[in-house]
C-alpha cells in the first residue's frame, strides 16, 4: 500500500525512481561478464605418482590398485577415476560437493601416507593436489563393449574420434589405454644359425622390399628387436613369404626361419573406472576459455 499511495502522491517521483532502477540494471547487465568455465572450487583430488622403468601392467597393480582401496576408504568419495601410464600413476577421486576441497585433499593425504610403507621402494614421493577446472578436458568418453581391445581401438580412431575432431571448440584429442595392431617376427635361432644368418641380415631384407622398419617386434632367444611396416603388407602369410636370403641357391622365406604372428604393440597407457579397466578413453581437451557479455 505504501508503495501505491506513494506513486499516486508523486508520479514524478516514482517515475524517475523507475527509471533510475532500470538503468543501473541495464548499466549492470552490460558490465557482467559471463564466462563459459568461470573460477570454481570441487572437492576432487588428483594422485600423481611417478615410477621411472615400470610398465603399465606394474603402475596398475602395484601402485594404483592399492591407492584406489585406501582412497575408497575415505568419507565423501563418490567415484575413483585411475590411468596407468608408462611410469607414471594417475589417480582422480572426487568427493560430494559438500566436501571442503581443503579437507578432502588432507584425508587423501593421510590415508596416503598410511600405505607408503606398502608402495614400490623405488617410486618418487605421491603428488597430491587438489584439481584445477582450467585443466579438466572439456569432456571425456569411456568406451567398452564385449569385442577385443585391439578392435574398439581401430573403432575409436576411424568412427568415433574422426567426427569430434569436426565439432567446432575442440582442440586435440588424446586417447588413453588403447591396443594398436602390430606383426611379431619371432625368430628361431637355431634354424637362423642352420642357414648361416643373422637377425640383422633379416632386418636388411626387409627393408629392401620397401618397407619402413621403425617399430614392432622382431626376437630371436632372448633377443628381440622391434619392427612395425606402414607400407602395404599387412597380413600374416604375406609377411611370412617375404623373401630373406639364398643358401646354395634355395630361397629362404621369412617362414623358413621364424613364427610371424598378427598381435598387439606393447600398451603404454592402461585406464581404468571404478577398479574395472575400460577399452578405451577419449580425452578432449579444454579450450581456453572465452568470457563473453
Amino acid at each position: 500500500m505504501f508503495l501505491t499511495n506513494l506513486s499516486l502522491k508523486r508520479p514524478v517521483f516514482a517515475t524517475v525512481t523507475i527509471l533510475a532502477l532500470l538503468a543501473v540494471g541495464i548499466i549492470s547487465y552490460i558490465g557482467l561478464n559471463i564466462n563459459d568455465y568461470p573460477e570454481v572450487e570441487f572437492p576432487y583430488v588428483v594422485v600423481t605418482v611417478v615410477q621411472p622403468g615400470a610398465s603399465p601392467e606394474q603402475v596398475e597393480t602395484k601402485i594404483i590398485t592399492k591407492l584406489e582401496e585406501a582412497i575408497g576408504q575415505i568419507s565423501g568419495v563418490k567415484h575413483i577415476y585411475s590411468t596407468a601410464r608408462e611410469g607414471v600413476a594417475t589417480v582422480f577421486a572426487e568427493f560430494s560437493l559438500e566436501t571442503s576441497p581443503e579437507v578432502a585433499a588432507q584425508d587423501v593425504r593421510d590415508k596416503i601416507g598410511t600405505i607408503r610403507g606398502d608402495l614400490p621402494r623405488d617410486i618418487e614421493e605421491p603428488v597430491i593436489a587438489r584439481f584445477d577446472p582450467s585443466a579438466m578436458p572439456i569432456a571425456s568418453l569411456a568406451v567398452t563393449g564385449n569385442i577385443s581391445m585391439r578392435e574398439m581401438t581401430t573403432m575409436v580412431e576411424d568412427l568415433i574420434k574422426r567426427r569430434i575432431e569436426t565439432v567446432n571448440g575442440v582442440g586435440s584429442i588424446d586417447i588413453y589405454g588403447d591396443v594398436k595392431r602390430e606383426i611379431h617376427i619371432k625368430l628361431d635361432k637355431d634354424k637362423l644359425a642352420a642357414y648361416g644368418l643373422t637377425t640383422g641380415e633379416v632386418i636388411n631384407s626387409l627393408k629392401s622390399e620397401n618397407m619402413e622398419v621403425p617399430g614392432g617386434k622382431v626376437g630371436s632367444g632372448d633377443r628381440e628387436m622391434t619392427l612395425r611396416t606402414v607400407g602395404n603388407i599387412d597380413r600374416v602369410n604375406e609377411f611370412a613369404n617375404l623373401p630373406v636370403a639364398q643358401r646354395e641357391g634355395v630361397q629362404l622365406y621369412v617362414k623358413d626361419i621364424a613364427t610371424v604372428v598378427d598381435g598387439v604393440e606393447e600398451q603404454d597407457s592402461i585406464s581404468r573406472y571404478q577398479a574395472n579397466r575400460l577399452l578405451a578413453l577419449i580425452s578432449l581437451n579444454n579450450p581456453v576459455p572465452t568470457p563473453w557479455k
